[in-house]
């Protein structure tokens, strides 16, 4: 039996990664936070033992040692996998546990439902497993380390995650660049395959291409999905769109706008359970200074006025008050 999309193994093992979000929760909720804190950081290190644990087995055993690419920092869970037990350990930087929240969260689960890396292998395989395993970690630990109050969520430092966000996708270029000077990417059979299926000819258009690997669509969205990605397009400049300026869309740079603004977006609806009444109280202080402000001018526009009535009547200097 394999693994395929709408089959019962695909609700299936999502199913079974929230029924572990619950047991974990019942089962630490009443725990003290240094219990809640190291059970959730050996969760992440298990997913980052998983994580090189998988060339031993299939079907990577098999590609040695072409396959070692797949422990790389070769897209963003992969990244997330690599440092979020690193992350965890650095308890006065904020940003990088706002970052295992928000986009921990948000890629963990995409992942779950779109496991292009293991649709037709058998349901009981390890590879499989693992997949589930790895990812189902990385939205639950983030998850239950904020419900736990492990960490406080502040959206006033939202702006911050993109930059980590790009941060990540620039280390995931670079490792690309490594792994194809290396030979594990863009190798004879890869280009071969690229020109049969995509009629690419060469490693530069092999790089640049929105078809081939293209992780987390560093080099754009794929044609297939143009006509779905246009809300993200519509708020891409145009000189970072193929068109009159340049050929393809520029690395990364044709994401910055619609990730900032969607992404602000989606990053507070995430955090707004959490964060309603600090919203509420800015909202409240936003409106009392405009308010002040508003009558302060409107009372000093009546002393300005001729029609007004003298500042005796008002109590409003010292030469009149008795």
């Amino acid at each position: 039996m394999t693994l395929e999309y709408g089959s019962l193994f695909y609700f299936l093992y999502p199913a079974l990664c929230v029924v572990l979000f619950f047991v974990l929760y019942f089962a630490l909720r009443h725990a003290n936070k240094k219990v809640q804190f190291w059970v959730l950081w050996g969760i992440t290190m298990l997913n980052f033992i998983l994580h090189f644990v998988k060339l031993a087995f299939s079907p990577y055993v098999e590609e040695l040692p072409a396959s070692i690419r797949k422990v790389t920092f070769e897209n963003i869970c992969a990244v997330s996998t690599l440092v979020f037990p690193f992350f965890m350990l650095a308890k006065k930087h904020t940003i990088f546990r706002d970052y295992m929240f928000y986009l921990g969260t948000i890629s963990g689960a995409a992942a779950m439902f779109i496991p292009l890396n293991i649709v037709g292998l058998n349901v009981y395989d390890f590879e499989t497993i693992r997949f589930y395993v790895c990812h189902g970690s990385l939205w639950i630990v983030p998850l239950l380390m904020v419900i736990f109050g492990l960490h406080k969520l502040d959206y006033h430092r939202i702006w911050k995650v993109p930059l980590m966000y790009f941060l990540v996708l620039g280390v995931i270029l670079i490792n690309e660049v490594v792994l194809m000077v290396i030979g594990w990417v863009a190798n004879d059979e890869d280009m071969i395959e690229a020109f049969l299926e995509y009629g690419i000819t060469n490693r530069w258009d092999y790089f640049l291409s929105t078809e081939v690997r293209n992780s987390a669509f560093i080099f754009g969205p794929p044609e297939s999905m143009e006509k779905v990605a246009q809300f993200l397009l519509i708020l891409t400049p145009s000189f970072f769109k193929p068109g009159k300026y340049i050929d393809c869309y520029m690395p990364i740079l044709w994401e910055v706008v619609p990730v900032y603004i969607y992404g602000s977006i989606g990053m507070i609806l995430m955090c707004l359970y959490w964060e309603h009444e600090h919203m509420a109280d800015d909202m409240h202080r936003v409106h009392d200074k405009f308010y002040y402000k508003a009558k302060k001018a409107k009372i000093k526009n009546c002393k300005r006025s001729r029609y007004v009535r003298p500042a005796r009547y008002y109590g409003h200097t010292k030469r009149y008050k008795k």
